[in-house]
């Protein structure tokens, strides 16, 4: 994927002055397979995208429990801890789960942009629309579905993504133990062969 077709196809721009200006202002950032583009409390200063890998979203609680939030591995997936200005913290720590490309644009970029072309508040609202109905889907399949169909859920919506990163991490994001993971993938496994 090319930044061109992150603003021409996920997310379409319209004004090609706009366009040239995101175009020229998006840069690649690379991270390991474990490293952190945020901590939580850290400042977001920049609004990714994914360009390729497998990113996850975690909370660390006051007791030590860390929790998957969200696995992102679609390529143009939002990978940012909040969309408000920079100067507001990360409620959540972002790491690379697999060796991750992604598109960035400095927050300080975009407001400035916002100032500029009326179109980023379509592009914001855009980004944001997309975020809800992802997490809509992910908060029905956690509460309405039992741990055999979360699992195939999983596999349906991030093909390949089981074989690439820590089951422990899909566990804890599908919200079930590890164990039980590991007897559902096996058994999942056994009836597919």
């Amino acid at each position: 994927m090319t930044i061109d077709d992150l603003y021409s196809e996920i997310y379409p721009i319209k004004d090609p002055d706009l366009k040239r200006e995101l175009m020229t202002c998006t840069e690649i950032r690379r991270l390991v397979k474990n490293e952190f583009l945020i901590y939580q409390e850290e400042t977001d200063e920049f609004l990714c995208f994914l360009k390729s890998g497998v990113i996850g979203t975690f909370e660390l609680f006051p007791d030590g429990r860390t929790v998957c939030l969200s696995v992102t591995d679609c390529p143009g997936g939002i990978v940012v801890g909040g969309l408000g200005p920079n100067d507001v913290y990360s409620p959540v720590n972002i790491m690379a789960l697999t060796r991750v490309e992604l598109f960035a644009v400095r927050m300080t970029e975009m407001q400035h942009l916002l100032a500029v072309y009326p179109e980023i508040q379509s592009f914001y609202n855009h980004i944001l629309m997309k975020a809800y109905e992802e997490q809509w889907q992910v908060k029905n399949m956690l509460y309405m579905e039992d741990a055999r169909e979360r699992y195939e859920w999983f596999i349906d919506h991030h093909p390949g993504t089981v074989e690439k990163i820590n089951h422990k991490t899909i566990a804890s994001y599908l919200r079930m133990s590890p164990v039980t993971f590991s007897r559902i993938r096996h058994d999942w496994k056994g009836k597919r062969r």
